[in-house]
């Protein structure tokens, strides 16, 4: 055998291996451990965003004046819908149905969640409107949807409240296969605050956005059975924190338009493919960058900018 296919052969090996050590089952992923960054380089990146070319006021927004608050632990059935929500300032709460099996947002606006629930929060407002979701150490745990599907708007802003966990995990049951993410937006998608998600893609994704995937000055943990991040139209990460064990990609996009941007982040990454995936253009600036992968640390279409000096081994 050759050196060239003795490398291929352990490559193969490896790509077999890594899966199994990532995912060995859906009750023992969730009760594991949570990682921790791989430096202290990580661990000390600025949380603060700003507005730029890519960020807008919008995605940097985290707090709202008027709002609806909702106990989603009080939502096992329809009888306690009104016992669950109730209206902050001076909102109402005429955008919240509970259907059984999942709350549907049918308003714009913003909505401050905390508690647990086993089922779903669906999105379905007119194309062109916000929804604004603010986390307070909410839990939220789907047996065959996404656990976050934003069916229909024009944004979904998801925001984790300073000193929060927000835990998502979904189930490797068989569903709709063209909801494939735990947290799935049909719309532009943006992650901020001070507060950390925890996202488990038991199905494939871990998050995804149909569009734009944004994140900003806040801190994410992802495991998914196959990519960890990914936006159709292109991922954007600034001032943020990024852990991810996936069996396929740490960071993906997939469109002839799309891009991946670095600023300021602490990213540590094991990828049973690519560490980042992406068919545009890829830049890195300020940004920690750790990636242990099966393949390359990084694949781009377009140009690579800033990441020679940052990527890991």
């Amino acid at each position: 055998m050759t050196g060239k296919n003795m490398i291929k052969s352990m490559l193969l090996i490896l790509a077999g291996l890594l899966p199994i050590s990532l995912l060995t089952g859906c009750g023992a992923l969730l009760d594991a451990p949570l990682g921790t960054p791989a430096s202290e380089s990580v661990q000390e990146a600025s949380l603060e965003a700003q507005e730029s070319a890519y960020m807008t006021a919008l995605d940097l927004t985290t707090e709202e004046e008027t709002y609806t608050s909702v106990d989603l632990s009080l939502l096992a059935d329809a009888a306690n819908m009104e016992a669950g929500v109730s209206a902050g300032a001076a909102s109402s709460a005429d955008g919240l149905s509970w259907d059984g099996s999942a709350l549907v947002i049918s308003g714009p606006g913003a909505y401050a969640l905390s508690g647990s629930l086993r089922g779903s929060i669906v999105i379905r407002t007119d194309p062109d409107e916000t929804v604004h979701l603010i986390l307070n150490n909410v839990t939220v745990r789907s047996d065959h949807v996404p656990a976050i599907y934003a069916e229909q708007a024009g944004k979904l802003i998801l925001t984790a409240a300073p000193g929060t966990e927000n835990t998502f995990s979904d189930s490797s049951h068989v569903r709709r296969t063209q909801e494939n993410a735990c947290i799935f937006s049909q719309c532009d998608l943006t992650l901020n605050g001070g507060g950390k998600f925890l996202v488990y893609g038991y199905h494939r994704d871990a998050i995804r956005s149909k569009d734009v995937l944004k994140a900003c000055g806040t801190d994410l943990y992802v495991r998914a059975k196959q990519d960890g991040l990914r936006g159709n139209d292109g991922v954007f990460l600034q001032n943020t924190l990024l852990e991810a064990e996936c069996e396929e990609n740490g960071i993906r996009t997939d469109s002839d338009r799309d891009y991946v941007i670095l600023e300021g982040c602490g990213i540590s990454i094991i990828a049973g493919k690519y560490g980042i995936l992406t068919r545009g253009d890829l830049r890195s600036a300020d940004t920690s960058l750790q990636i242990s992968s099966v393949l390359e640390p990084y694949q781009a279409g377009g140009s690579v900018t800033g990441l020679e000096e940052s990527e890991g081994e």
